[in-house]
């Protein structure tokens, strides 16, 4: 039986790619536009978490007979005035990091 010589394979050379995150992580002006439209996704899915936490306590209770519906009440009140303090606070953490890293990738190019 004969051995077969190995295929010697072409190596392919991969243009650079010109995809949005690419440019993105080269201009800081553009990675900080993009990283701030995320933080707004991320402070909206957390709102709609504590939102919809707060519609279906609401709905329960409206299903339940409670004798004493106070602390159901205080639970929903908790969970809207959650919604609003953790949606902000996403994004201003999220905000101040990337403007830290912009000043970072900023002073790097100077």
């Amino acid at each position: 039986m004969a051995s077969v010589p190995p295929r010697r394979v072409a190596a392919t050379v991969r243009a650079p790619s010109t995809s949005m995150a690419d440019k993105g992580i080269e201009n800081p002006y553009l990675h900080f536009i993009m990283s701030e439209m995320w933080a707004a996704l991320a402070a909206i899915a957390s709102y709609g978490l504590f939102r919809f936490g707060a519609f279906a306590t609401q709905w329960i209770t409206g299903l339940m007979p409670l004798q004493d519906p106070l602390p159901a009440l205080f639970l929903e009140n908790t969970l809207s005035w959650g919604a609003a303090i953790s949606s902000s606070a996403t994004f201003a953490v999220v905000s101040f990091y990337q403007l830290i890293v912009l000043v970072k990738r900023l002073w790097e190019r100077f």
